[in-house]
């Protein structure tokens, strides 16, 4: 969201018929724009993101600006139909569907202590404040943690497999000592070299 009206920017003034590329986006924001070391891999994020929410359409790596439900034709009235009244669209019934659905929402956050209202805006409270400030930390654990648990996975993995080839080796041992022993037992020389 933080990036998307630099990615419509870019995609717009590109404007190739066959969508523009990764690469393409990337060099025009950055030349319209000062952005952080790893806006590459922020730029593609949010692409995959826009994609998702159909704003964007993908098409063999490339991307192009969807067209959807968002344009609709504006309602006008004629004079001579000004007795009737007009039909209302039913995008305009979807909105109000959905400002009745946010408000239920913020209701819901503010009691549980997530959100609080301020006259008529809302805030985040303190205390998700402070869960919010711990979260990298947390994350950053669970990512060491993580690549731990890889690592000794990927010990046994070795350790599995040297077993495996050490089981090869006893048995191809245990079928040469049973060959020496039946010639044996058959009165016949052994010769080891």
């Amino acid at each position: 969201a933080r990036y998307d009206a630099m990615v419509f920017e870019a995609v717009s003034t590109i404007n190739d018929e066959n969508g523009s590329n990764l690469k393409e986006i990337l060099r025009f924001i950055e030349g319209q724009h000062e952005v952080p070391q790893n806006f590459k891999k922020l730029l593609s994020y949010s692409l995959g993101i826009l994609v998702s929410q159909d704003k964007l359409k993908k098409v063999r790596n490339r991307y192009k600006i969807s067209v959807t439900k968002a344009i609709k034709p504006t309602l006008t009235l004629r004079p001579k139909d000004s007795t009737k009244p007009p039909e209302l669209p039913n995008w305009y019934e979807e909105q109000q569907d959905f400002r009745m659905f946010l408000s239920e929402c913020l209701i819901i956050l503010v009691s549980q202590g997530k959100l609080e209202k301020v006259l008529d805006r809302y805030k985040i409270s303190e205390l998700e404040n402070k869960v919010l400030e711990v979260a990298p930390e947390v994350v950053a654990m669970k990512l060491a943690e993580s690549d731990n648990k890889r690592l000794i996975a990927a010990e046994a993995v070795e350790e599995e497999e040297r077993m495996h080839k050490l089981v090869e080796e006893s048995h191809t041992m245990l079928q040469l000592c049973l060959e020496i022993h039946q010639q044996c037992a058959l009165g016949q020389e052994v010769v080891l070299l």
